[in-house]
């Protein structure tokens, strides 16, 4: 499954008027993980395809500078599609992200 840029645009109708600076970081970073998870999605190499999923993840609980972390809440269906990948190398790192995500961010899961 592609994630599309009507995606991004349906979602920055979430973006406040109250921080625009914090706005803009978001939609860029936004723009980044819809390509680094397009990217990862059409990867056969496992190594490249987990690389990416780092970066994914990098960017959802590290580089969101939203408090209340909108990119993980927006995104992290994306990444669990992954679970059902072939690799289990893949299988593996989502299931160790979602552990990081719970350390995090445990209102997300529930």
């Amino acid at each position: 499954v592609c994630i599309t840029h009507e995606k991004m645009n349906d979602s920055d109708d979430n973006l406040s008027d109250e921080n625009p600076e914090e706005d803009e970081v978001v939609v860029e970073l936004r723009e980044e993980l819809v390509k680094t998870l397009n990217l990862a999605q059409n990867l056969d190499n496992v190594d490249e395809k987990q690389s990416y999923l780092a970066l994914a993840k990098e960017i959802v609980l590290y580089r969101d500078p939203t408090s209340d972390k909108k990119l993980l809440k927006e995104f992290i269906g994306d990444i669990y599609e992954f679970q059902t990948d072939r690799h289990p190398k893949i299988k593996r790192f989502v299931i160790e992200f979602l552990e990081e995500v719970c350390k995090v961010r445990k209102d997300v899961i529930t």
